[in-house]
Formats: structure tokens, sequence, C-alpha cells
């Protein structure tokens, strides 16, 4: 057996001798630069177009091997750079990373003699490292290895690490990562002190049963609190090796470096490492990296100043604010939503046509009735005198409508998680006014995608109770699981004057709205609210005040949403809020925080309103900025495929190309800004893709690096909302097509700066003239009415069975409607459609959850259809639709609920319409068909437009 063994072990090593002495070190050498690439990309098929350029690297064994069997030139190690530096007692070269690797594994097999300059520096870099370590009170090793941050799949991130006075690249004080194996191979130079620290670390757990593991990080970031470390349990093959090696040369008089000198031809060699240490420092000799501590001050960033957000004549112009746990988002029109710890705590979904979900403050003049709102949103009415300011802490809206002016400071806290929406109210006329102001928003208290999901559902479990002493309601969800957590929720008014209380409250959105009601101009708003509380099914958040001005009088107050996680939490967060002086305190301290926030993240204050823009259009993608049409067209890649490149597909993506390594000043903007948007609540996947040819050195990855590490964010890297590096020459065409169909925005390095790229969507798209009508509308007195149907069945007075049972007729007149949808389901085995009395519904194919064809809001207050056909008169240029929803016209409507059909007739406009909607039984088909009889005795001309809106899926 042992004779066996023997000749196993002398067939391996010739085996393995004749695989070392076949390589052909030629293909990696520059003869011009006479220096070593780093490698060669097979699958791009490309070398690599970085070098090994240094002597104090691992790479110095291979070019000493490479020259012994005369495959390079003797030339090439006389250009091995060698910056020097003097540390300790002594000069010593400087390395890339200031690794222990870099200096100590050529040791394993080449040992430079006593008093070189090589085996000074092995000896500087180890003395510089203990003392580097016992500042830190840690144990010494730092070198290249894995770190506690992992990657989508869970494996461990890797990276060279080293001190920084022994290294040239920038940032290595930022990581504190211990590697076991670069103590290992400090025995041959420190054994004492090698085997101590090796003690030392087996008291911190770092053996385990395989042997040592891979590191220690002691970076504070990556370390869980209550913890000194964060221990990496990985064991890496050429790690274990290198220990294996050193501790055979520790216990065997170095027999590993005695075999490799056996060799004659490794032994022709040896001159090479005998060069001398210098008498004095080198004029060029490097500087060292700066520390933490000694790194210069950024100065000073002056305060962030206001901005006017243009006109939402291309997309809403969206203005983030937030502290990390609250986030208001709120557009110029007025529109947005409400999240806390990512929990949506109102309702909000990006559309950039409507802009119509928010929390809205509606103003009623009592006198006239007339109602506006206090942004654009919801109502549209355009007001004499707008205007909108954005601030780095707070948006401001100001208004004169009717001689009364309004402004609305809209704000997060930065210690508490309240946001503030302060309202001085102006009577500028000469009379006095009456108005009644009134706040509405939709209640979620879960997840955005729980609710977009199944909102109906979800809205069952929000309850809701009135806070007299607070003039507030409070919302909380009932939790079907107990390890669940949800916010609680109180919304209420603040006002220091006496007497200026809530007049009413509201938390049903159907007694809010009305039935088929509009938020343009709610039932609530005009005709108070019902005080309703408890568990209302579909809740809203609404209080109403009455104000009495005399001429030239101003009130204040302001209405607060509050979040915590318990009730007892958020009761006591009241406390600190019950005035409007706190609250200028709160705003001003707001105010401070940004200015801070933005200094740290090295943002100069003219950026705020581009990043902001930016941030705008990964909520509300528009054209210009995203990719060809012809490219979106070419994709015939779905969403799974991005999973592969370690993207979700469920958050935005914001996509920087970058071609020239180099050039990272847009790179360093955007990195920034995502860690500005993460902390007002948008998280979007930023993902830089390598355009031109990669290699083993690769500047983009360092700079990513760098520039996470300098925020203290390396733990984005590959992870979902954060920081992915990909590189074109390693994905396929159809990848990369995929991946730019799928990004919001796409910007490119090299076309300049960021507000530069963001100028082309600055531009509105061009619209069709305006449709100038020929004629005036002129009612026609002898249009008789639709008649009601007559003999129905258990007629309800809206509507019954027809004599012979095959419909249900509903006959609505003039502002009807039915107490909840009347449905009708359109449908065969494979495609269907959903039908109410209101009008047009959804339809999909094979799944009516997972591939709806339009979309569906299971919205049984509004009832709003996707789909819709639409008949404008071509004299008067007025506009209806055959349906009650969403413009029909000011006439009776009658439905009728058939077998596989629905069927709506009305008279209106001079025009006796009937529109007729059915799925055949067995074809993949929804047919609506139309038919208008002319009342007028007179040619009239007619246009008939179906609108869709597509979905093509589950979710908008």
């Amino acid at each position: 057996a042992l004779s066996e063994l023997r000749q196993g072990l002398l067939d391996l090593a010739a085996r393995s001798e004749a695989m070392a002495f076949s390589m052909d070190f030629r293909l990696l050498y520059d003869r011009e630069a006479r220096l070593f690439h780093v490698g060669y990309n097979v699958s791009s098929d490309r070398i690599d177009p970085q070098y090994y350029d240094l002597l104090a690297t691992e790479a110095r064994l291979a070019s000493y091997f490479a020259i012994a069997k005369r495959d390079v030139p003797i030339e090439h190690w006389f250009f091995l750079g060698r910056p020097i530096t003097h540390l300790g007692d002594g000069l010593s070269l400087v390395s890339w990373n200031g690794s222990m690797f870099e200096y100590l594994m050529p040791p394993l097999l080449l040992r430079s003699g006593l008093g070189t300059l090589v085996d000074q520096s092995e000896r500087v870099a180890v003395d510089t490292q203990r003392r580097y370590a016992d500042k830190l009170d840690i144990p010494w090793g730092i070198s290249e290895s894995a770190f506690a941050s992992v990657d989508a799949d869970h494996h461990y991130h890797y990276r060279a690490f080293g001190v920084p006075q022994l290294g040239l690249r920038r940032g290595l004080s930022k990581d504190l990562v211990v590697a076991p194996y670069a103590t290992a191979l400090a025995l041959a130079v420190r054994p004492g002190a090698a085997v101590d620290n090796l003690r030392k670390l087996d008291h911190l757990g770092l053996v385990g049963c395989y042997g040592l593991w891979e590191a220690a990080d002691f970076t504070p970031e990556r370390v869980p609190e209550g913890h000194s470390l964060s221990l990496v349990r990985a064991y890496m093959a050429h790690h274990q090796g290198m220990i294996l090696a050193a501790i055979g040369n520790a216990l065997h008089d170095d027999i590993l470096v005695r075999r490799f000198r056996e060799d004659r031809r490794m032994r022709s060699m040896e001159l090479l490492l005998q060069e001398r240490i210098p008498s004095e420092l080198p004029s060029e000799a490097f500087r060292e990296d700066e520390s933490l501590e000694s790194a210069p001050r950024r100065a000073v960033v002056p305060a962030p100043h206001a901005w006017v957000p243009p006109t939402a004549e291309v997309f809403p112009q969206v203005h983030l604010l937030g502290n990390g746990r609250l986030a208001t988002w709120i557009s110029e029109a007025g529109g947005g939503g409400l999240w806390w710890h990512r929990q949506a705590l109102t309702r909000w979904l990006p559309d950039a046509t409507r802009d119509h979900h928010g929390l809205w403050i509606y103003v009623r003049d009592e006198d006239s009735g007339l109602v506006w709102s206090v942004g654009r949103q919801p109502t549209g009415v355009l007001s004499e005198d707008a205007r909108v300011v954005f601030h780095p802490h707070l948006a401001e809206f100001h208004r004169r409508d009717h001689g009364i002016g309004i402004r609305m400071e809209v704000g997060v806290t930065a210690g508490d998680d309240v946001e503030i929406r302060r309202i001085t109210v102006v009577n500028e006329s000469d009379r006095l006014r009456t108005l009644r102001l009134t706040s509405c928003g939709e209640v979620v208290l879960a997840s955005p995608l729980e609710d977009e999901r199944h909102p109906a559902f979800s809205k069952l479990f929000v309850g809701s109770e009135h806070m007299p002493g607070l003039d507030g309601l409070l919302f909380t969800r009932r939790l079907r699981n107990p390890r669940d957590r949800a916010p609680v929720l109180l919304h209420r008014l603040v006002s220091d004057e006496v007497g200026l209380d809530i007049t009413g409250f509201e938390t049903d959105r159907l007694a809010f709205l009305g039935r088929n009601g509009d938020p343009r101009r709610p039932w609530g708003v005009t005709e108070g609210l019902s005080g309703t509380v408890g568990w209302t099914l579909d809740p809203v958040m609404s209080l109403q005040l009455r104000l009495e001005l005399e001429p030239q009088e101003k009130r204040q107050f302001a209405f607060l949403t509050l979040a915590a996680g318990s009730r007892e939490t958020l009761l006591d967060l009241v406390e600190r809020y019950a005035t409007l002086a706190s609250l200028d305190w709160a705003l001003g301290n707001a105010a401070t925080e940004a200015a801070r926030e933005t200094q740290s993240l090295g943002l100069e204050p003219e950026r705020l309103p581009e990043l902001q823009t930016l941030a705008s259009l990964l909520i509300h993608p528009y054209p210009a900025l995203r990719a060809k049409p012809s490219e979106i067209a070419a994709n015939r890649l779905g969403q799974p495929r991005l999973w592969g490149l370690g993207l979700s597909g469920d958050l935005p993506i914001l996509l920087l190309r970058a071609d020239e390594p180099r050039e990272i000043g847009l790179l360093r903007v955007l990195i920034r800004a995502h860690q500005f948007w993460r902390r007002r609540g948008l998280h979007v996947d930023l993902v830089v893709l390598r355009t031109g040819v990669s290699g083993y050195e690769e500047p983009v990855r360092e700079s990513v690096l760098s520039l996470l590490h300098e925020l203290g964010a390396h733990e984005l890297l590959g992870r979902s909302g954060g920081v992915h590096l990909l590189f074109a020459d390693q994905m396929s065409k159809d990848e990369r097509c995929l991946l730019e169909s799928a990004a919001r925005v796409v910007l490119d390095e090299s076309r300049g700066p960021l507000a530069r790229q963001l100028a082309t969507a600055a531009e509105p798209p061009p619209r069709p003239p305006r449709f100038e009508p020929s004629g005036a509308s002129v009612p026609d007195q002898t249009e008789r009415a639709l008649p009601r149907p007559a003999s129905l069945r258990f007629d309800n007075g809206l509507g019954g069975f027809t004599e012979d049972g095959r419909e249900y007729a509903i006959y609505l007149r003039p502002g009807e409607h039915t107490p909840a949808p009347w449905c009708n389901v359109l449908a065969n085995d494979e495609f269907g459609c959903i039908v109410t009395e209101a009008g047009g519904g959804f339809t999909w194919t094979v799944n009516s959850g997972e591939n709806r064809l339009t979309p569906w809001t299971n919205d049984p207050v509004a009832d709003p259809p996707s789909e819709a056909l639409y008949l404008r008169d071509e004299e008067t240029a007025e506009i209806w639709t055959p349906t009650p929803q969403p413009a029909g016209a000011d006439a009776a409507c009658e439905i009728r609920h058939g077998a596989g059909y629905t069927k709506w007739r009305r008279r209106s406009h001079g025009f006796e319409q009937e529109l007729v909607v059915f799925v055949p039984p067995s074809d993949p088909v929804k047919v609506a068909r139309l038919r208008v009889h002319n009342l007028r005795p007179r040619t009239r001309r007619v246009t008939a437009t179906y609108y869709a809106e597509w979905l093509l899926g589950a979710l908008r």
C-alpha cells in the first residue's frame, strides 16, 4: 500500500510539473509595456486591458517563474513598479491593496535573502499590520477575502482589503476584515507573533470543523448589534491551501521553498531576488492614503435653496420628502401618497395622466357653493393666481380664488414620524366669508403590493375610531397573523384658537364620495360628513372644519398625520405636536436636517431639483429617457429573465451605461442620489452597465465599491433596491435588450451631465390640433325621454326581470345609481369580461387575475371602467358615452343584462343609441356593437371612439 501511495504521489508530481511548464505566459505578456496583463476573458475572447505592474504583488511569483522558464525576457522584472514608503523602522515596497496576500503569498515558494528590499518589505508589512490592528483593538491579518455581505444568491462577496499605509488604493481604512490565512502566511516572517494571533482568532471562534473560517468582519456597518464581529462562515480552497503550505514550511524548515529551489531553472534566476534596500527614500515615494481620522473635511455645503417645479405638461413633478421612516410624495398638482417603513398609509398608484390619488384638502364657499382644492388636484379647478415652491424639506402651495388666499406647507418632521400640512387662509375680500375645509385620504395600513392585488379584501380589516379630545381619527388594521405588524395611524387637526375644532368627520368612502361619486366634487364636501366610524369596509380619513373670516382676516391651522407601531407610542407622540409653535420648530428642524443630509451625501444644493426630476421620471416613466421604441419592440423576454441578472423587476430600474471606466462623474451623482431617494421612500435598482471591455482589474467596479463605502452603503451592492454592476460583454444580446426595455430611465455616462440628459424630457410630445366645432349645441325640446320598461317582475324601483325572465332590466334616471355595481360576467372557457350597469368593466384571457387585458379596480364605490365607447358630435364637439360611466349624458339609460350579453339604451343629443357587448361561446373575442339613430330631421355627423387602458398582466 505504501509503495502504491509513493508511486501515486510521484505520478501526481510529474503531471503537475508537466502542467506547470506547459503553460505559455507569452499570451499575457505585453512586449511594449513589458508587463503581464491580469488575464484573458474567454467568454468575450479579449485580453484584459489592465496590468500587474508592481513588484509587491502576488504576481511576482508568476513573473519569476515565467522568466525562469524563458517565456518572457528578464527585462520584465525591472519594469515592475517599486513605489516605496517609510514605515516604522525602515523602507518598504508599497502594494496596490496593502494586503498580506500580496506580500506573503510568494514567500511560500520564493524566499528573498535577508536584508534585501523584498525581505524587508515583507517584515515591515507584517509589523505595520500589527500596529494598525493594535490601535483598533482587533486581531491582525488583513487581506483579500470574503466578507460579511451576500449577493442575491446568498453567496459571500469577495474583495481585497488592506491597511492604508501599505496600499495605493484609496478607501482602505473603511473596512476591517481579518482573514486567518493571512496570519498563517506570516509564520515565515514573525512566527511567534503569528502563533499568538492564531490563538486569539481561535478564542474569537474562527476555528470550524474543517479548519480556520474564511474571515472575521469587524466593519461596524456589518456587525450585528450586540456583537463584536461578523463571522464569515466559509472555506475557500486556495486560502486553505496557503494555510497548509505555510504550516508545512514552519514545521519542516521551509520545505516547499527548498523544493522549489531544487529546480535548476528556478535557481538560475535567484540574483533577481537580491535587490538591495535604497539608502534613502526616493523623491517620488508613495504618500500614504489618509486614514479616516486624517481625511480632509468636506467643505461646508450651503443651505439648499428653493425652486419652482415646471408644470406637468410632460409628466408629474413629484417632490419626495421623508426622514428614513416616514415618507410623503407630493406632486406639483397636489397628488401623492404617504408611507411608513415601506407600508402604505394612504392609497396611491402612479398615474402620469390623472395623478388622482392623494391626501386632499377641499375648500367650499358656503355662500356661493363653489368648491376647489388647495392643490390643482383633485378638483382640477384652475386658480386665478397659483404658485408651487419646492424646498428640500417641504412643499409650498399658494393660490387665490374668489377673494380667498390660501397657503399650504407640507413637510415631514426629522425626529418623529409626523406629516404636517400647515394651512393659512386669508380673506382678501371686503365682506364676511364662510368657508368649509375638508381633508380626505384613503387609508391602507398595508404593503402597497398587497393592497394593489386585493384592494377590496385589504379594506375589510381597517377599523377606525373618533378621538374627540384630539380632534382626530385613529386607524388600526386587524391582523390575520399574530406575527404580522401594521402601522397605527392618527389624522388630526391642530390649532391654537379656542373654538376652532372639527365640525364633522368621515371614515366611510361610500358616504364621502357617494355611489359613482367623483373626487372632483364629492358628496361629503357639499352635503357634510356623516360621522361614521368603525369597520366601514372602504376606509377614508376625513376631517371638516368651518371658518368665518372678517375682511382681511388671517387664520392658521394644520392637519397632521402621525404613524407609529402601536397605539401607545402614537398617543405619546401626539403631545409633542399639539401647538402651532411646535410645528414651527419641527419644520425648522426639518430644514436643518435637510441641509445636513445634503452635506453628508456630498450633494450640491443646485442638484436637488434635477434629482427630484429624475425621481419623478422613475415614478412616471417618459419615452424620451427610456430605450428607443424599436429596442423595446425588439425585446422578446419577460420579467423572469431579469432574475438571472440579480434583478426582481418589481422595483423601478435606473440604468446607467458606463463605457469609459474613468469617467464616473454621473455615476457618483447617481449613487448619492440613490441614497437620497431611499431616505425619502423611493427604492430603485440602480444598474451600472459596463459597456466596454471588462477585465479582472475593473475600474468601474472599484468606483462603485468606493462610492458605496464612502456613503456607508456597501451592503446595497447586488441587493434588491440597491446598486448592481453588470457587464455587457458577459450578457447575451437578448438579455441586454430586456434590461434596457425594462429600465424606466436610461442614462449614459458619455452623454454629459445629468442636467443635459434630463433636458431631453422637458419637451412636451406633439399634440393633434384642437378640434374646433362648427356649430353650437341647441337642445331639442321635442326629444322624448326613453320610456321605462313596463311589467318588470320583482321591480325594486331601479329594475327587475322581464316577463320572459331572460333579461334583468335596469332603468336609471339622471343622477340615479344602483346601490352597488350590478354586474354581468360575459365569458367562455378561455376569455371573458365583466361589465356593470355603469359601463365597460374589464377584459381578461385565460385567467381573470393574472392575465388581465385591461385593469380592474375592484372599486364598488366609484366603479371606474377601464374601457369605454365615446361619441362626439362633429358639429358641436359635445362628447358623451352611451353608458352611464364615464361620461354619461344627462338623460335616462336603460340597461339589460342577458345570458352572455349586456345592452345599454339611451336618448340624448338628438340620437337614440344602443350598445350591445357580448363574448362568443368559443372564440377569444369581445364584441361591442353600436347602433345610432338620428332623431333630428337633418344629416348629422358623429364620431365613435373606443378607449381601452391596456394592462396585459396582473397589476399596473
